[in-house]
């Protein structure tokens, strides 16, 4: 049993699809009194009946999400997040085993922290710097945060 899925960005015989395609790839994009069937679309249509159009549209592809769904969960549940701190200068620099094969870091901060983590990596390492939201400068002090990585 074989899934009838749509390659790439091909809308089938959907011409509404076909026209919004078009012109999102023109230099102006879409201009909606280039495209009056869109701005009618939008004006006229209710929301659930866009909805309804939408979930058509995609269910071909339901089968991709469920199964992209199901492995990220298995990653996430797999994880143990450890205590970590960054040095001083809030950089870390966590050893891989080459011998293993990861697949995603998770890293949990409070929020009160008002920074995000920027990740670089390669076979060997993970190195976590933390950059402030506020200002665009990079956090020179110790952090404490958690950090899990899956491991196959």
């Amino acid at each position: 049993m074989g899934a009838n899925i749509p390659q790439g960005s091909f809308f089938g015989e959907d011409q509404f699809l076909q026209k919004i395609r078009t012109a999102s790839l023109t230099p102006a994009g879409i201009v909606g009194i280039d495209l009056p069937q869109l701005q009618q679309w939008s004006q006229k249509v209710t929301a659930k009946d866009k909805k309804k159009y939408f979930k058509k549209e995609i269910a071909p592809y339901r089968p991709i999400f469920t199964a992209i769904t199901d492995y990220l969960t298995i990653l996430r549940d797999s994880i143990t997040l450890k205590h970590m701190s960054t040095n001083d200068d809030g950089l870390l620099s966590y050893p891989l085993n080459t011998l293993h094969k990861y697949d995603l870091v998770q890293i949990q901060i409070t929020n009160k922290f008002n920074v995000y983590p920027n990740l670089t990596s390669n076979k060997y390492m993970i190195n976590v710097q933390f950059n402030s939201f506020t200002r665009k400068v990079k956090v020179k002090k110790a952090m404490q945060f958690k950090l899990g990585i899956s491991q196959q």
